[in-house]
């Protein structure tokens, strides 16, 4: 019953798809939306005058900082340092 269930809903779905392809466009950027991720990127590090370290999106305004890729899809993360 699992098998023919699992065939029926494949073959529906490819049948969707085949027919109405637009409905698909864009879904793998969806995706990582929907399950609450954040897209692969970078990230900018920091640290104030008091040693407190900072992470934004969004590179800080006068201020040395480093470089962070994040790679969601591999876990991966690089810091290469840069200066502002």
């Amino acid at each position: 019953m699992t098998k023919w269930l699992f065939f029926i809903t494949f073959l529906t779905v490819g049948t969707v798809f085949y027919h109405y392809p637009s409905l698909f466009t864009g879904l793998k950027d969806r995706i990582p939306v929907w399950l609450g991720m954040v897209d692969n990127g970078t990230l900018y590090r920091w640290q104030d005058h008091d040693g407190q370290w900072h992470v934004s999106d969004q590179a800080p305004q006068g201020k040395p900082y480093d470089k962070v890729r994040v790679r969601y899809d591999t876990r991966e993360v690089k810091v290469s340092q840069s200066s502002h």
